[in-house]
């Protein structure tokens, strides 16, 4: 149902809206509340403690498979969608930990958790399903009081922070986060790109060999 009434949709979909339009985590959650929130948390944090942090983020070691690592945490604005996805799920809670006042760093941890359960770790469990969309209200609620309180800003609460509360529903359906994800070049695909220019170049020799191979096979019919 839109401001015009019954959307013409719901007569040729197989599937009820809006549950037949597919949430894109990269999206609505990485690139537009996730990063919204960590600009956020910056004003929270002294100009020293923001040069403490850019420390701890240049010496972590991290294994191959991460490809983008996160710049400087002073510059969270001009992040990569891949650079806070890694911050917010993976290293972002103890880095920020000192550095950020009791309630926002208690916000933060509980956001991180969602989108972990959500992330890596759901199993389609009833009961954790019910646990998630329970703790997402939550998460929701605190932040209502917070923008009403002049806390955090309104443009942290938008149609975007909403539509956080249907990925519990989304991942019943579909699968984890992990699942669908717009991150090509870290998924199957991404396997697939690194042999075409990796240093023994299989995509490169796979598709030579197919060539010669199929027009010597033509010239040898002629």
């Amino acid at each position: 149902m839109g401001v015009k009434g019954l959307s013409a949709f719901s007569e040729i979909l197989d599937v009820f809206l809006p549950h037949s339009v597919v949430i894109g985590a990269m999206h609505t959650v990485f690139l537009c509340h996730s990063k919204k929130l960590l600009i956020h948390l910056q004003t929270f944090i002294t100009k020293e403690n923001l040069l403490k942090i850019n420390l701890k983020l240049r010496s972590i070691s991290f294994i191959h498979d991460i490809l983008r690592r996160p710049r400087l945490f002073s510059n969270v604005e001009k992040w990569k969608v891949s650079e806070v996805r890694l911050f917010i799920l993976y290293i972002g809670l103890p880095v920020l930990a000192e550095f950020l006042p009791e309630e926002r760093i208690g916000d933060f941890a509980l956001y991180n958790v969602i989108l972990r359960l959500l992330h890596d770790y759901w199993d389609n469990d009833k009961k954790l399903g019910d646990s998630i969309s329970s703790l997402l209200k939550i998460y929701i609620k605190n932040l209502s009081k917070n923008v009403i309180s002049n806390v955090c800003p309104p443009k942290l609460l938008t149609i975007l922070t909403h539509t956080h509360l249907h990925l519990s529903f989304q991942c019943k359906k579909i699968g984890r986060l992990n699942w669908l994800t717009n991150f090509v070049f870290e998924s199957f695909l991404g396997h697939l790109k690194a042999f075409v220019k990796g240093s023994s170049g299989a995509g490169n020799q796979l598709a030579f060999a197919f060539i010669s191979n199929f027009f010597s096979f033509k010239n040898t019919r002629k």
